[in-house]
């Protein structure tokens, strides 16, 4: 059973053309396993943002922001025994995620375009090495764009395309490539 007890606020103010906002969350999670495994598990975090918003025209806008987040693992990443011979480990940190993101929204007439550059520094991520998990540091960046078009007033079409790259910090043992698998599109 997994128990995540959080705290959040949210502030946001204008100044003139920039919009700023910003947040902050404290969570506590406690991981109760099953009284044959009895690893609990306890994770505090406290993470935050800024985000940025510099309204040059009504239909252009620029903006950026950084934020530290955290995920903690779950029950099939810590306490998983397969008959496939992976398992879990108890012994996981959670996963710090520091990112910034950059980037610009611009329509003309009816069509909508934002693309956006990121970059993330991960600190224990939680790597699926085939056989067990276990904490890296890795690196993910790349570029996102994605809009609309209004076509009607009573229909639209959204459309996005994104592009990431991962890296390890480090090879692992068995492999021979700092690239990071199972990257989410």
């Amino acid at each position: 059973d997994t128990t995540n007890k959080a705290i959040f606020s949210k502030i946001e103010k204008s100044f003139g053309k920039l919009d700023l906002e910003t947040g902050a969350r404290y969570d506590y999670t406690d991981i109760d396993s099953s009284d044959v495994i009895n690893e609990d598990k306890k994770y505090i975090a406290l993470n935050g943002n800024i985000f940025g918003i510099y309204n040059v025209e009504k239909d252009l806008k620029y903006f950026a922001g950084i934020g530290k987040s955290a995920r903690v693992p779950d029950a099939r990443e810590l306490y998983t025994k397969s008959s496939m011979g992976s398992q879990g480990n108890s012994q996981l940190d959670d996963v710090k995620n520091y990112e910034a993101d950059l980037g610009f929204d611009k329509t003309i007439g009816n069509f909508n375009i934002r693309p956006k550059l990121f970059y993330s520094i991960l600190e224990d991520y939680i790597y699926n090495t085939g056989t067990s998990f276990e904490n890296i540091n890795a690196k993910i960046y790349g570029l996102n764009v994605s809009g609309f078009y209004l076509m009607t007033d009573n229909l639209s079409l959204d459309y996005g395309v994104s592009y990431q790259r991962g890296k390890k910090d480090e090879c692992l043992n068995s492999q021979d490539d700092n690239d990071l698998a199972e990257i989410p599109p």
